[in-house]
């Protein structure tokens, strides 16, 4: 799915907020650090569809300095967020649990005709965190069956997402991607896409079935390895403030 821009932001310049493609001066730039230091400049993106493929939405000349970064996507671009569990090799047994054929999801609509794979309808890849509740999910006098992975993962400020969209055309094969979660500048996952049981592809073929794959739609493909309540070492209180970047 070829879209107009490369990599996309949201960036508070105005209310309300509007679409940049940021100018990178080599491809390992990082964004956090250079919006940090006022060094990061941004091509406004003329649209009224971020996802739109007939060339209604552009890239204008039209450059700024960024400031502060939003997540790059609003309300009114996502259809439905769906999650996967259970997809990583390393989790599953980390988890204590076997490899299934089939996937665990939750929701925060989809019929594909098509055969897998096929990445022609992937118009981005972007790093999140669903975010989840462990007290709602785990504890029985809350959740009543454990675990319960409804209400305990769908709170209106879950699933954090960006800084930016990647254009698929820029990635390839996304089992190649590695993903990092870094806390107080300490590395506490690391992952390749290639450790899940079901690619991307398959995710959004599964996914398909019975309902429309609407525009807009976002699947997270799971949680990797090392989950923060099963360390031993201390993991940072949440109710404090501290550096987390997902990439």
């Amino acid at each position: 799915m070829q879209v107009a821009w490369n990599r996309d932001l949201l960036y508070r310049d105005r209310q309300p907020p509007s679409s940049w493609e940021p100018i990178l001066l080599t491809e390992d730039f990082h964004l956090v650090s250079v919006v940090e230091g006022n060094k990061l400049q941004a091509k406004f993106i003329i649209r009224d569809d971020i996802f739109d493929t007939c060339g209604n939405t552009e890239v204008s000349d039209k450059a700024v300095t960024v400031k502060t970064i939003l997540g790059p996507l609003g309300q009114e671009d996502v259809d439905i967020l769906r999650c996967v569990g259970l997809n990583y090799a390393k989790h599953i047994r980390e988890a204590g649990r076997t490899p299934t054929h089939s996937h665990s999801s939750f929701s925060n609509h989809t019929a594909y005709s098509r055969s897998w794979p096929r990445f022609d309808d992937v118009a981005a890849y972007t790093a999140g965190n669903h975010i989840s509740s462990r007290k709602l999910q785990r504890n029985p006098k809350l959740s009543r069956n454990v675990p319960q992975w409804g209400f305990s993962k769908v709170f209106d400020t879950y699933a954090p997402l960006g800084l930016a969209l990647i254009s698929s055309s820029l990635i390839g094969d996304p089992r190649e991607l590695r993903l990092q979660t870094i806390v107080d500048g300490k590395l506490r996952r690391e992952e390749f896409l290639s450790d899940s049981l079901f690619e991307c592809a398959c995710l959004v073929y599964y996914l398909s079935q019975g309902t429309i794959l609407r525009k807009g739609s976002v699947i997270v493909t799971a949680l990797q390895d090392t989950l923060g309540w099963s360390q031993t070492t201390k993991v940072p209180d949440t109710r404090y403030n501290h550096a987390c970047t997902y990439q």
